[in-house]
């Protein structure tokens, strides 16, 4: 029985530290609309939300299906908490806000005027990393990245005309 008592309280663990980046995401973004700065979201997360969605799914019935096991209980626990706490962090990590004027990266207002390069990465996770004038960096999603791209370019056809 603490095998699975252990592997609750590791759930928990998994689900509490990627939640500690969102709640500060979320005490961030609400001090910025109390300064009077609205932004909008973009979210690439669905594919990876359903196949988080689809893990916790099957960490279930093979807990289920060898339900007399308490280790495998254990395994499907920890396991679908893990896969829990990757939802949340999707919403963080596969997610920008973004304004007329600039957007939010690692918790600071990027005004597009201030992005230097983009550089995508190879490998199996192919994220971005943004690059500012300032020395800052950041990494995005492609797709956000893609959004990113479009409002600065939309940005300087305004500033243009």
């Amino acid at each position: 029985m603490w095998i699975i008592t252990f592997s609750m309280l590791l759930a928990c663990v998994f689900i509490y530290l990627n939640s500690v980046p969102y709640i500060r995401l979320r005490k961030f973004l609400a001090s910025q609309a109390e300064s009077g700065r609205k932004y909008s979201c973009f979210n690439d997360a669905k594919i990876w939300v359903g196949l988080q969605v689809a893990m916790i799914g099957l960490s279930v019935v093979f807990g289920f299906i060898d339900r007399a096991n308490t280790t495998t209980i254990a395994i499907a626990i920890a396991l679908a908490g893990s896969f829990a706490g990757n939802i949340v962090a999707a919403q963080v990590n596969r997610t920008v806000y973004y304004s007329e004027t600039g957007f939010i990266l690692n918790l600071k207002y990027i005004p597009y005027k201030s992005i230097k390069d983009f550089t995508r990465k190879k490998g199996v996770l192919r994220t971005v990393d943004v690059w500012t004038y300032s020395g800052d960096s950041g990494k995005l999603t492609p797709g956000c990245a893609n959004k990113i791209r479009a409002m600065r370019d939309e940005r300087e056809k305004r500033k243009d005309k």
